[in-house]
């Protein structure tokens, strides 16, 4: 008969591999897979949209600056205060797209290894 501290040792050790759920045990996925590489398209096409997003704000604050330097009303203020916020939100969103992208693009070679 085992020890009392080896049994609870094995009891301990026995519950902890069961309660691992199987998802989180890494496993090798291959690079030509039809699921790596519908990722790395989505990927790719994302990357390429969130180009475009920053090229298309970039123009946005350039245009905005420029009207913020004309003699506006107090109405025409309030628009352009309102769409100042707007362009802050909008940065976030993209700085934040950004993040999640880099994050997926590790998570496919982590995925790839």
């Amino acid at each position: 008969m085992m020890p009392r501290w080896k049994r609870m040792a094995t009891v301990a050790l026995l519950s902890l591999l069961l309660a691992v759920p199987a998802g989180l045990i890494p496993h090798p996925v291959a690079d030509d897979s039809p699921d790596v590489q519908a990722a790395r398209t989505a990927l790719d096409a994302a990357r390429k949209a969130q180009q475009q997003a920053e090229s298309d704000y970039q123009a946005l604050a350039a245009h905005m600056d420029a009207v913020k330097r004309m003699q506006l009303d107090d109405m025409e203020k309030a628009l352009v205060k309102g769409t100042d916020q707007t362009g802050a939100v909008v940065k976030t969103l993209l700085v934040t797209n950004k993040q999640l992208m880099d994050a997926l693009d590790a998570v496919l070679k982590m995925q790839s290894k």
